[in-house]
């Protein structure tokens, strides 16, 4: 068999674009009758206002179900939910949680399998930390792996389907999981994981429990399916044992992908064994990557997040994009604890973040989760060997939440981290002063030659100025500090470069910066005095403007923006 051997170095841990604002570690399994937590999964509303964490429930009584924690308060506490199967179909082993999220009807989903019997899906109730009805989507003798994802069918922008994939193949529903479609096979493989593109496409990545990392999708909301390709192929396989890791549990290897809101662009990453060092089996990520919708790949990359001799794992990992471009990465970690043999009855493990803002082409630094090391051996399921066979994220238009187990009060619980985007971009612009000639939204978003570009008018007036004004949701009721980032020009000589804010304790607008402007775009970034002045219902205003200088007669000239952000902290 062919085998695509990966490239070390072709890319490099830097800091990239802002660091996130990473909150603190928060307890999502409450409840007094939950021995132990595996096996995480987690979604979100787009604006973050209710949160979905739930994970594999290891019950005081013997008893295995399918628990989520919800929360309307950004992560900070939690309401304990265990959410069974229907009435008929319930099982001491209810397993596999999983959830889905679908943003035009702003409906949660969260569900699981139901051993030997079903696999059920209920939905979120909206505004109320409860759950409808569990409903049967199939039957099945031996359901296993399942997950969900929610989008539009391919060219109906308005319509939902939800789809749920497993071990025997997918199924989907039309009515926001009512009523089911029956199986369609996918296929032999292990971890089917889908995911739903911007113009509704519908991509799939699995292990072919062999050397394969494979790849298919659909074009006609999963009727039918591209012949699977192999965008990489690992050098080492193993299946469902504990394999060159330190503590004593079983370590699957599910391939992790993320779809690109924006641009379409795909990423999947997958788990192999880089080298052995004094005996010890290295354990890395890494990535593949598309950019036309899967019909051609990078070639395989390991993710550098460790010295090539450094003695260390990575597994479980999990990615997600959020809707500005930012692709987001965790995993279970020994790096903060490097060294470790592999094998026996203990490891030490921590919960690593990473963040891209170039679709995994580089990478932040680590930012560890967990505040200490956790211990495996304290993973108390009743069986030694199983801590889960993955682990996931929630996301919102801003914020992630990575959900993860950590043993620091003695158990297995689950827990998260909010994760705040700094980078807030404008939801609105509109050019207030001037004609129009060139760009959109998008155009201030980054610095990337895609200009937002107005005229003067045609009339000779003592007073020329070209205004851009932009208003930014921002999702904090809150903030600490608070910058500006432009780049921008004029084609004019004598030209004054201007950004106000509005004032909500005055109602007017404050100059908050003011400099002569450059006949090309160039960057202008500041800090802004007390920036809760600002900040009013989640909203800030501000304008950049260019004006003659001193005000005199002047012939037509131009504008140009190629961003203009703003950098919030809390």
């Amino acid at each position: 068999m062919k085998r695509a051997w990966p490239i070390f170095f072709a890319i490099a841990v830097v800091v990239v674009a802002q660091e996130p604002n990473i909150g603190p570690q928060y307890r999502v399994s409450l409840d007094v009758l939950s021995k132990s937590a595996s096996e995480t999964t987690g979604a979100a509303t787009a604006d973050g206002s209710e949160i979905l964490a739930g994970f594999v429930d290891f019950r005081t009584d013997g008893t295995i179900t399918n628990s989520f924690g919800v929360s309307s308060d950004g992560g900070q506490t939690w309401q304990h939910r265990v959410v069974r199967a229907p009435a008929g179909f319930q099982d001491s082993l209810e397993a596999d949680p999983m959830t889905a999220y679908d943003p035009r009807t702003n409906t949660l989903f969260a569900g699981g399998i139901s051993r030997a019997k079903c696999i059920y899906v209920a939905q979120k109730l909206p505004g109320l930390n409860a759950f409808g009805p569990s409903r049967v989507a199939v039957t099945s003798a031996w359901p296993d792996k399942g997950w969900m994802a929610a989008g539009p069918r391919p060219g109906m922008p308005d319509t939902t389907r939800l789809y749920v994939t497993y071990n025997e193949g997918i199924i989907w529903s039309d009515d926001l999981g009512v009523t089911w479609s029956p199986p369609l096979s996918l296929g032999v493989g292990y971890g089917f994981l889908p995911r739903v593109g911007p113009d509704g496409v519908l991509f799939l990545t699995y292990w072919d429990g062999f050397w394969g990392i494979k790849f298919t999708k659909s074009m006609d909301g999963g009727q039918t399916w591209t012949t699977p390709i192999q965008p990489a192929t690992r050098m080492v396989s193993w299946g469902v044992e504990n394999y060159g890791i330190p503590g004593n549990f079983r370590n699957v290897t599910n391939n992790a992908m993320a779809v690109n809101p924006a641009t379409g662009e795909i990423v999947i990453l997958y788990v192999d064994q880089t080298n052995i060092v004094n005996g010890q089996k290295n354990l890395d990520l890494y990535s593949v990557r598309s950019s036309d919708a899967g019909e051609t790949w990078t070639n395989s990359q390991r993710l550098p997040f460790r010295t090539l001799n450094q003695v260390s794992d990575m597994i479980f990992p999990w990615i997600e994009f959020t809707k500005d471009g930012r692709l987001h990465l965790f995993a279970m970690d020994t790096a903060p604890t490097p060294g470790q043999a592999d094998g026996g009855s203990e490891g030490f493990w921590d919960q690593t973040y990473y963040y891209s803002d170039d679709a995994g082409i580089s990478w932040s630094a680590m930012n560890r989760l967990t505040p200490t090391s956790w211990r495996s051996s304290l993973h108390n399921t009743g069986n030694a060997k199983f801590l889960g066979d993955y682990q996931g994220m929630a996301i919102s238009d801003k914020t992630v939440y990575p959900v993860y187990p950590d043993t620091i009060v003695g158990k297995a619980d689950a827990y998260v981290n909010p994760i705040f985007n700094p980078i807030e971009r404008p939801t609105t612009y509109s050019w207030s002063v001037g004609t129009p000639l060139s760009g959109s939204l998008a155009s201030l978003f980054l610095h990337d030659g895609n200009l937002a570009r107005a005229k003067t008018p045609r009339i000779n007036s003592i007073v020329k100025s070209v205004q851009l004004e932009a208003y930014y949701a921002v999702s904090a009721s809150s903030i600490s500090s608070l910058e500006v980032l432009a780049w921008g020009g004029a084609s004019a000589a004598n030209l004054q470069q201007r950004i106000e804010m509005f004032n909500t304790l005055t109602q007017k607008w404050d100059i908050v910066d003011e400099r002569p402007a450059t006949s090309a775009p160039s960057k202008t970034q500041f800090s802004v005095a007390v920036p809760s002045a600002y900040l009013s219902g989640g909203l800030v205003k501000a304008r950049m403007s260019y004006r003659t200088a001193p005000r005199t007669f002047a012939q037509v000239w131009v504008a140009q923006i190629d961003q203009f952000i703003l950098l919030v902290h809390l």
